[in-house]
């Protein structure tokens, strides 16, 4: 098994979108920009945290750019996520003691010499509450156009995957100028114009006739006499 088949599937469950696409990057020479995050909470790294730190390192034998990006910014606000009691809010200096820490039991699997250490605060202690709001809608169209998504392809009609089509290209309109007033809220210069290039090759979809998707949707409900989406 060669490297970048034992990368690929050595601990992996799945890659997404494809695998074969991921290959074919890798061996066309191609240097990558590849990150793990880890929010400093405590003062030890979980055993779990072994799997990607070992892929990182593969990586960056590779000679790919690695960052290992700590979450210092969001782990001062804490974090609820499902769990029953809220993660506690730390201090900066905690949060950098703890850091400390996981770099020193990381460093047993990964070689910081090769990689890049960022801090998240970097950037998002630059956000007001406009890039905050902005960041919010984004997430909320992103979950909404999944939902949409998902009820067209259940119902399986010409009238849902219309009306889906429409959602998700307004949606995907609206994730676009949000994310570049974000972006620009936290970036200038080269980096700015970097994360708006790839900003547009994330945000490239097909384009569709949404006037006339709208139309079809109308001509459908008042044809039924009810609303059936």
């Amino acid at each position: 098994m060669d490297v970048i088949e034992d990368l690929l599937t050595r601990g992996v469950a799945n890659i997404i979108p494809r695998k074969t696409d991921l290959v074919e990057v890798l061996k066309s020479g191609r240097k990558l920009n590849v990150y793990l995050g880890i929010d400093p909470t405590s003062t030890h790294i979980h055993l779990g945290n072994a799997v990607p730190l070992r892929k990182l390192q593969i990586f960056a034998d590779l000679g790919h750019h690695v960052t290992f990006l700590i979450g210092d910014f969001t782990t001062l606000i804490g974090d609820t996520s499902d769990k029953d009691s809220e993660r506690p809010v730390l201090t900066s200096e905690q949060i950098e003691t703890n850091f400390q820490t996981y770099k020193q039991q990381a460093s047993k699997l990964v070689d910081f010499s090769k990689i890049t250490v960022r801090h998240n605060s970097e950037w998002l202690s630059k956000l007001g509450y406009a890039e905050i709001i902005k960041i919010a809608d984004i997430i909320i169209d992103v979950f909404a156009a999944e939902s949409v998504l998902l009820r067209a392809a259940d119902a399986g009609d010409a009238l849902h995957q219309a009306a889906a089509q429409v959602f998700v290209t307004d949606a995907a309109g609206r994730v676009e100028i949000g994310a570049r007033t974000a972006l620009a809220a936290m970036s200038d210069g080269d980096t700015l114009r970097t994360l708006l290039a790839a900003l547009r090759r994330v945000m490239k979809i097909t384009p569709v006739n949404t006037v006339r998707l709208r139309r079809e949707v109308a001509e459908r409900v008042l044809a039924g006499k009810r609303y059936p989406l």
